[in-house]
């Protein structure tokens, strides 16, 4: 059982999330196991996954959004970010200014995916913390408007394309 482990699960405790007396025994199982600790809560309902991720980010002082409002993300925003990274990362950016992006991630102790975003936005990253199931939730819907978006425009050139090749037809000698 490792220090971080059973900070997590102190810190869930002192947050309200686990009662104390599960702690000890889950902290047993996920070592037994060798399973990360609060995988291992969600996935025997002894922590509701929000409640998880809400506790952590109020231990590091980050914002929680219950809800995740996919229409007011920018669609360059979405280009920049690739639909594999946001999946295995369970991140999505949400806003952006000039020098910074509002980005919602899943777990709030993983500081990789957030740098990873500095990296690929060129901003400073400012992140808040969402449950995995709205991230996802949330890729799906916006990652399909933009593909959604991307046929339209394509089946618009592609009619305009037939139109030309009629035109062209009609020029031609029998």
């Amino acid at each position: 059982m490792s220090f971080e482990q059973r900070y997590i699960g102190e810190s869930l405790v002192r947050r309200g999330a686990l009662e104390p007396d599960k702690l000890e025994a889950a902290l047993q199982t996920a070592s037994d196991r060798s399973v990360e600790l609060t995988d291992l809560l969600v996935a025997t309902h002894a922590v509701e996954e929000v409640k998880l991720v809400r506790a952590l980010a109020d231990e590091v002082g980050m914002e929680f959004v219950e809800k995740l409002a996919t229409d007011l993300i920018p669609e360059e925003l979405v280009d920049a970010v690739p639909i594999n990274f946001a999946r295995q990362n369970h991140v999505l950016p949400l806003t952006q200014t000039d020098d910074s992006g509002r980005v919602a991630i899943a777990n709030p102790l993983d500081p990789f995916p957030i740098d990873d975003l500095r990296i690929l936005l060129g901003k400073t990253i400012i992140p808040v913390a969402a449950s995995e199931e709205s991230i996802d939730d949330a890729i799906n819907r916006v990652y399909e408007r933009k593909d959604e978006t991307a046929l339209a425009e394509a089946k618009e050139g592609e009619e305009v394309e037939e139109l030309r090749d009629l035109i062209d037809m009609t020029d031609e000698a029998p």
